[in-house]
């Protein structure tokens, strides 16, 4: 018998163990299907309609407090340059600053601080940003404040976005078109008071509040990475201590020392 005819141990086993009958686990019947009451349909739909809303509700949540912050730094630099005349240098000098002491935030650009200034110059009213422009990306309201000077033109245009879903992109083009000059008077009935859950909107309001967590999550690991190395440094400090202690006792006539001393 030459060695191909040789048969392969492992494989005769393996046909021993599918000659073998199936045991009784394997042969018992699959169970049967639970029988679905009446209403069960409508009843799934709507806890999904309610789920994809608080998952709006919670994104908003989200994007509102960054958008606020937002304002609110704006609406300090128009103080300061009200009262103590800040220039550009001085804005320039904050971001540095602020970008050095939260380096994972991408918010505090000089650009940015600019923008957050005309934020809160187009809306002194806190109410609106809280009730409505909070609903929207920050790069929406960006758009909104940059490329219309109206407040009536901006708010109708804040409503629209709510109410319809637009991305940033598709604002940006109702805008140019001129929508309002072409069907704003039709399109005064904004019923919506939070995005469609399928929307682009709500799609952006996700990614922004996906962007934040993941910076507060960096933060975290970073603030424990540093609280490792300098209780690594302090047991190394103490250690080397100690030997300088030791060493010193036993050298030292009296047998005492002070570390540090």
């Amino acid at each position: 018998m030459t060695s191909n005819q040789r048969k392969d141990p492992t494989k005769k086993s393996q046909e021993k163990n599918l000659a073998q009958p199936v045991g009784e686990i394997v042969q018992q019947p699959l169970a049967q299907s639970v029988e679905i009451p009446a209403g069960y349909a409508k009843l799934l739909n709507d806890l999904k309609s309610r789920i994809r809303t608080a998952r709006v509700k919670a994104n908003i949540s989200v994007n509102r407090e960054l958008v606020l912050l937002y304002w609110e730094i704006g609406k300090v630099i128009l103080q300061r340059q009200s009262r103590e005349g800040w220039g550009t240098k001085i804005i320039e000098r904050l971001s540095r600053d602020l970008r050095q002491e939260f380096p994972d935030m991408k918010g505090f650009s000089r650009a940015n601080l600019f923008y957050m200034r005309a934020f809160a110059e187009a809306y002194p009213d806190k109410q609106f940003v809280q009730q409505l422009a909070g609903q929207l990306p920050w790069w929406h309201n960006v758009v909104l404040t940059t490329k219309l000077k109206d407040t009536t033109l901006r708010e109708w245009y804040t409503r629209a976005c709510i109410e319809h879903g637009w991305s940033c992109a598709v604002l940006i083009h109702q805008i140019e078109s001129d929508l309002f000059g072409r069907q704003g008077k039709a399109l005064t009935n904004f019923e919506r008071a939070l995005p469609a859950p399928q929307s682009d909107l709500a799609r952006e309001v996700n990614a922004e509040k996906l962007r934040q967590s993941a910076w507060r999550v960096q933060s975290h690991v970073e603030w424990t990475a540093a609280k490792a190395r300098t209780q690594r440094r302090m047991n190394v400090s103490q250690t080397s201590c100690k030997t300088e202690h030791d060493r010193a006792v036993g050298s030292s006539p009296r047998g005492v020392l002070v570390c540090g001393g």
